[in-house]
């Protein structure tokens, strides 16, 4: 493809008033591909719901579950002249995921032509979304890809594959700071600085499971966090993985990271091995917060 067709290429994409992006039913996130021409990242977008659904048939068999995720414009209600486009807050997102290209299939295309994200979004957009520390794209990456095999039927996993997923994404995991989901007092706004609020007075959110197991919700990033908020106040905590062991509520079970996202399970019991397992150890809590252990719960059911 030469440089102009690229170009015309990133400029319908970011255009598409309607798109179908894919889902995995194994992360209920965009299924990711690592291409086997160029070694990409790459995530799916189709023009057609015709051609997604085909797509969805073709590769269930090896990837496991897919859905074709429609892509609309929206008006924003009470502002005339005003729409959201859902074609790109998907690619927006793509940063935070660290998938590097779109595999773009138009209606009269035969098969997809792949468009680096870089191109499809404005300069300097990624560097200015991730660039603030809010956003581990690479763990993430790494969590998808880890889910996508760890999930498949036994019977279709590739042993070395998953092992390999398995090791990158830990690797990523312990060096990682994540983030703690903190339910204010009651009467303060959940934007206010949580070094000034004792963490006894604040209240952790936390999941059950249908066992009964207590889980607490971790996050890799601030926009999972606000995906499992669904608009209630909360204030974002940031923990580095060998401090976390201090805010594990006592009665938790596990950590679940990312609920909303790859919602991937992590006995409490494990922290300290995986951290000693990279050379790493466990450190005691930060100075600017209490243990979790003072801190007030919020139970919900999952």
């Amino acid at each position: 493809m030469s440089q102009q067709e690229n170009m015309e290429l990133s400029k319908r994409i970011f255009s598409l008033d309607e798109a179908y992006a894919i889902r995995s039913g194994c992360t209920n996130m965009p299924y990711v591909q690592c291409s086997e021409k160029t070694v990409n990242d790459q995530v799916f977008l189709f023009e057609d719901e015709a051609q997604a659904k085909e797509f969805c048939a073709a590769w269930q068999d090896k990837a496991g579950p897919l859905l074709p995720v429609p892509l609309h414009t929206r008006p924003v209600p009470g502002v005339q002249g005003r729409a959201v486009s859902e074609v790109r807050r998907f690619l927006a997102s793509l940063p935070t995921l660290d998938v590097d290209v779109v595999c773009f299939r138009g209606r009269e295309m035969e098969e997809g032509q792949e468009c680096y994200v870089s191109d499809i979004l404005p300069a300097g957009f990624t560097q200015k979304l991730t660039g603030g520390g809010m956003y581990n794209p690479l763990l993430q990456l790494t969590g998808i890809f880890f889910c996508q095999a760890a999930r498949l039927p036994r019977e279709k996993q590739d042993p070395e594959e998953l092992r390999l997923a398995e090791e990158e994404f830990s690797a990523n995991l312990v060096k990682s700071s994540l983030f703690l989901a903190v339910l204010p007092p009651e009467g303060q706004e959940a934007g206010e600085n949580l070094a000034k609020i004792p963490l006894a007075k604040c209240r952790f959110p936390f999941v059950k499971n249908k066992k009964g197991q207590v889980l607490m919700p971790v996050f890799t990033d601030i926009a999972e966090l606000q995906k499992y908020a669904q608009g209630r106040r909360m204030a974002a905590m940031r923990v580095a993985f060998t401090r976390l062991h201090n805010y594990i509520l006592k009665d938790a079970e596990s950590c679940l990271i990312n609920p909303a996202g790859f919602a991937l399970a992590l006995p409490k019991k494990q922290l300290e091995p995986l951290a000693t397992r990279f050379g790493l150890k466990m450190e005691g809590p930060d100075p600017a917060f209490a243990p979790a252990d003072q801190a007030k719960s919020e139970s919900e059911q999952n």
